[in-house]
């Protein structure tokens, strides 16, 4: 059926069994239009300037569709159809590849929709009601792209659009991420969501694609809103990554390989098991990232003591090769591993290459070695009740900064600082300061005692306090000064255990006061200055 200006169709048009119905107006000018009925056969085309109205999809009945138009395309099929290039009627075979629209391109789909030739338009909609869309070719819009399905999105073919929603049960797979070029990004997945974007990607709240009214011939599905999954969330980019909307998921995983990642907005919630955020570059915000375990890796990992990263969470494991700067509002355990989504992502270990400060609201575990590769690092622990080392099987030690100026500054600030037997605290200074007891008194410093390897050490101790030192000598400090924290003097509101268990003691200045019993041992001379 050809017109060479509009053609409207207000009754069903069908072709013969296994044939092809192409209907035709004036590329240039014309529409094609419908009131009433559908058009069936094995393939469908529609050649026109414009194919249906905003208000008014093309009914169709098909196998397949090739459609092509200047201005605008509506098209809903009444089950499932393939999005194809050739068409033959009446002995001419029409080629139509690219898919193309100038403005908006939507084809709605009432059960499956696979896109087996290039689709391109201003805006595209590409909706399988009830069924799974597969994106096998290239899916790009200059302006706004909608994915939506009952079922699951996947395919080989990259989708490309400044503006991108995607709404479906699972889009992409483990190991098969669904490939995407977009500036702006909406998931929302009933399941599990494995997107990767080849550069830089923001999380925003909303996209709407294409001006067709929701209700009238296709239906809706031209707006995703939020990023949440209930399985698996996991965005990899080549880029940045910038979160401007809350994105929530079973397990979350945010892995820039080129960029930074900017946390505007939250990142999980109390549903959320395992989180792991991945940068080449740093990653900081305002947002807090919540999970019940939570792995960090980038250059840079918060902004600094005062503006660091917030984070609610069980367990942290951290890498950064710069410095990390964290925050939780309640209790944490810093532990070897987290893995998160089916794609195993991971971080492994406790290091960073210059500082690390980590503030938890109430109890901190330390489970895990902790180390600053550099010779003048800071490693921070400050917790507003209890600081705990209980990793007792270590490599070294429970934290280790090189020799050359490095500090340990451990802060239990309404609290204690224990030790399980067999940790070490290993830095050339260390402050420790605790509201109640460091190491525990009255037992023996060679099983009580908080143990480490300085060459200086201050203690402030609301109570009391019980330190071996194991290397040759040292010298006990009036001050160490940490990164959020100090430890001012040398003091114990009760008894006092001192050890160096080979070398010599001396104090070089400042006093010291002890409130209770002092046991001060050494192997060597014992000089109080």
């Amino acid at each position: 059926m050809a017109a060479v200006g509009n053609v409207a169709l207000g009754a069903n048009v069908s072709a013969a069994t296994g044939q092809e119905a192409l209907v035709r107006a004036n590329t240039g000018t014309g529409s094609i239009t419908q009131t009433s009925g559908s058009i069936t056969g094995q393939t469908v085309g529609l050649l026109a300037q414009n194919v249906g109205t905003n208000t008014r999809s093309i009914n169709i009945n098909a196998d397949n569709l090739v459609v092509n138009g200047g201005g605008s395309i509506y098209v809903s099929e009444a089950d499932s159809v393939n999005l194809i290039a050739d068409i033959t009627a009446a002995g001419s075979t029409f080629n139509q590849s690219p898919l193309s629209a100038g403005g908006d391109f939507r084809v709605f789909a009432n059960n499956n929709l696979n896109v087996n030739n290039q689709v391109q338009g201003t805006d595209v909609s590409l909706i399988a009601n009830t069924g799974n869309l597969a994106v096998n070719q290239n899916v790009t819009a200059t302006g706004n792209a909608v994915l939506s399905a009952g079922g699951n999105i996947s395919g080989t073919g990259t989708v490309t659009a400044p503006n991108l929603g995607l709404d479906a049960a699972n889009i992409g797979a483990a190991g098969a991420n669904l490939m995407i070029d977009a500036d702006n990004l909406a998931v929302d997945s009933e399941a599990n969501a494995f997107v990767q974007d080849s550069d830089d990607v923001t999380l925003v709240n909303q996209v709407t694609s294409t001006s067709f009214n929701p209700g009238i011939g296709g239906g809706g599905g031209d707006v995703v809103t939020g990023n949440d999954a209930t399985g698996d969330f996991a965005l990899l980019a080549g880029g940045n990554i910038t979160v401007n909307d809350t994105v929530t998921g079973g397990d979350t995983v945010l892995r820039t390989t080129g960029g930074n990642i900017v946390i505007n907005q939250g990142v999980g919630d109390a549903g959320t098991v395992d989180t792991v955020l991945s940068a080449s570059g740093t990653i900081t915000g305002s947002g807090t990232v919540t999970s019940q375990n939570l792995g960090l890796s980038g250059s840079t990992i918060g902004t600094s003591g005062a503006n660091p990263l917030s984070i609610a969470t069980n367990n942290v494991s951290v890498l950064a090769t710069g410095s990390a700067f964290l925050s939780d509002p309640n209790d944490l355990t810093m532990i070897n591993q987290v893995q998160a989504t089916a794609n195993n992502d991971t971080v492994t270990g406790n290091q960073v290459g210059q500082q690390l400060s980590v503030v938890a609201g109430n109890n901190l575990t330390v489970a895990d070695d902790v180390r600053s590769n550099s010779g003048a690092g800071i490693l921070e622990f400050v917790a507003t009740n209890n600081v705990s080392f209980t990793n007792n099987a270590g490599d070294a030690a429970d934290a280790t900064v090189p020799p050359d100026d490095g500090r340990i500054i451990v802060v239990a600030q309404n609290g204690s600082i224990s030790q399980e037997q067999g940790g070490l605290l290993n830095a050339r200074t260390i402050g420790l300061r605790a509201g109640t007891d460091i190491g525990t008194s009255g037992g023996g410093t060679d099983n009580n005692a908080i143990d480490l390897v300085a060459d200086r050490v201050a203690v402030v101790a609301g109570r009391h306090a019980n330190v071996l030192d194991t290397s040759a000598n040292l010298s006990t400090s009036a001050g160490v000064a940490g990164i959020t924290q100090n430890v001012a003097g040398f003091s114990t509101g009760g008894n006092l255990e001192l050890e160096v268990a080979a070398g010599a003691l001396d104090h070089s200045s400042g006093t010291i006061t002890v409130g209770g019993n002092a046991d001060v041992v050494a192997n060597n001379t014992i000089t109080l200055a």
